[in-house]
């Protein structure tokens, strides 16, 4: 999940026998994400930064080259224990290298596992369209997918917006019975749209949870009213009025997670969690469920740290990714999502009176 703050980064001068000595950008830009962090970081509390500092110090070469930063900045997330945190440079994107153990049903460290990963990521980069129909069963079948860019602009989000709200109104004007959401290849990107987009089938107003930032208590709040969702006061402006809510939903809506279900997609899952009428199928998600700081420090630099954790509305705290209410051990096929046991559950359920 994206949340959008601004540094401005601004030149860092002395004087030194009546001589100006200029800091080149990239050590201002490593300064600034070391600030960044140590201010912000979910964490910040686990390391020791006097020694951290040192370290990333060292690893920096002191060049007027931007992508000398790169190595000191994975080092900083390495040892922060930050596997969701990532640096945006000139257009790419990196992570630190952190080991994670989880006790799923499915190996998440295998080349398997992250080349399939790899291959939805391809598939959805420039999807243009919402894939949704009608089933034999007379459910409608909507699936949410990864949403970029990641930082986003506000045309972007309405256009995004306004893909979900179309198809869900051509939907629910052929009266469906209920509603399966697939999330189980939604590999995150901008959550604003594609919750804003699910309004169209929510109630008008929502209480949809929030973040944590001690694991514990809940930080900020997020909500849906009137089409428009809040993370604490923050919202996009000149989102579109709903235009088929006046077809009343009562249905109920059936989630489909997995696996590759990852970062804003979790927050759609955690979003959703424990809602009225709503059920969770699938296998727990990949556990990127942090909320993430968009940080624009310098030209072309973007730092991204984990600062929470998504929270559902009765107040479970996901720090692991976000667990189904109906457990189903099972690697979907993006290309034919409809087969296999955890559709044919959630229709199970859909249809029985």
């Amino acid at each position: 999940m994206i949340l959008i703050c601004t540094l401005t980064i601004t030149s860092c001068n002395s004087k030194k026998n009546n001589s100006e000595k200029t800091i080149p950008e990239p050590k201002r830009v490593l300064d600034s994400i070391l600030i960044v962090a140590k201010n912000n970081s979910l964490y910040k509390e686990n390391v020791d930064w006097d020694v951290l500092e040192k370290e990333v110090y060292t690893r920096f070469i002191d060049s007027d080259t931007i992508t000398s930063i790169i190595k000191p900045v994975q080092h900083l997330l390495n040892q922060l224990g930050d596997f969701h945190g990532s640096l945006f440079l000139n257009g790419q994107h990196y992570r630190g290298n952190v080991k994670v153990t989880r006790d799923v049903s499915y190996d998440y460290q295998s080349k398997d596992y992250i080349s399939k990963m790899s291959s939805i990521f391809q598939k959805t980069l420039n999807q243009d369209t919402i894939k949704g129909f009608i089933t034999t069963e007379k459910i409608a079948y909507l699936e949410i997918p990864m949403m970029m860019p990641y930082g986003g602009d506000g045309n972007d989000v309405i256009a995004n917006t306004l893909k979900i709200r179309n198809k869900i109104c051509e939907l629910k004007s052929k009266n469906p019975i209920g509603w399966i959401l697939d999330l189980r290849g939604n590999l995150g990107g901008n959550m604003y749209p594609m919750l804003m987009g699910l309004a169209e089938i929510l109630p008008l107003k929502i209480n949809m949870g929030g973040d944590s930032k001690d694991g514990k208590s809940i930080n900020q709040k997020w909500k849906m009213e009137n089409g428009i969702f809040y993370y604490g006061e923050n919202s996009y402006p000149n989102i579109p009025k709903l235009n088929c809510q006046f077809l009343e939903q009562k249905n109920k809506i059936a989630v489909l997670i997995g696996r590759y279900t990852a970062s804003s997609g979790e927050v759609v899952a955690c979003a959703l969690k424990t809602q009225e009428k709503i059920q969770l199928f699938g296998e727990q998600t990949s556990g990127a469920t942090t909320a993430n700081q968009w940080t624009p420090i310098g030209k072309e630099v973007v730092f991204n740290p984990a600062i929470s954790y998504y929270v559902s509305k009765n107040k479970m705290i996901h720090k692991d990714g976000v667990i189904p209410d109906i457990e189903i051990s099972e690697d979907f096929s993006f290309d034919n999502p409809i087969s296999g046991k955890v559709f044919k559950k959630a229709v199970q359920w859909l249809t029985k009176k």
